[in-house]
């Protein structure tokens, strides 16, 4: 991978999380992207990913990203960051690390890395967050979701 490219695509990855919209996250998708991540619904395709991204927002929007360090890969590049914000009265903090490839310049595959634990734990510690986080989608209920769609 050509470290510029690489260079180019954890720069504006770092941006789109320091405020994350929609708008910030889809210029830097292929229109065939696929994305991974824990707690959420695999993804084929710019508006799968940007709505599960908009489901993560709902229940969390005050998250934000901070990329540590990044390193160019043979078809993209790796990327060392931490999500941040409050979730209802709890700050929480979750380290993640993203696999992402890139294709012309755009994120055409992307799995992220994280422990999910700090997300569960303070929503569990919340019950006035329950319903928020049984409407958003997201959670073992993603998990629940892929499976009932595999064996269909």
């Amino acid at each position: 991978m050509d470290a510029d490219a690489a260079a180019r695509l954890a720069e504006a990855f770092a941006e789109a999380w320091a405020r994350p919209s929609l708008a910030a996250f889809r210029p830097l998708l292929a229109d065939d992207v696929r994305l991974s991540a824990p707690f959420m619904d695999d993804t084929a395709g710019v508006e799968e990913g940007l709505g599960e991204l908009a489901r993560l927002l709902r229940l969390w929007p005050d998250v934000r990203g901070e990329v540590h360090r990044w390193g160019a890969t043979a078809d993209g590049v790796l990327i060392e960051w931490t999500m941040r914000g409050r979730l209802g009265r709890a700050d929480v903090a979750v380290p993640a690390v993203d696999r992402i490839v890139i294709r012309d310049g755009l994120i055409a595959e992307r799995v992220a890395y994280f422990d999910t634990l700090p997300l569960l734990a303070a929503a569990l510690r919340q019950p006035r967050l329950w319903p928020a986080v049984l409407r958003s989608g997201l959670g073992p209920s993603a998990r629940l979701r892929r499976a009932a769609r595999r064996r269909a």
